[in-house]
């Protein structure tokens, strides 16, 4: 996991990933700080 300080709380936290169907967040697990969210799009191999 990564370690980031979050500018919402101030603090040192390890980033939270929550998956959501196909969207990805990272955010502060005490705070709720985004860092960031994007969506996931599926690649079809042959």
């Amino acid at each position: 996991m990564a370690k980031r300080t979050c500018p919402g709380c101030g603090n040192v936290v390890e980033i939270k990933i929550t998956k959501d169907g196909n969207m990805i967040t990272k955010s502060c697990p005490r705070c709720g700080y985004i860092f960031i969210k994007y969506q996931v799009k599926s690649v079809n191999q042959a």
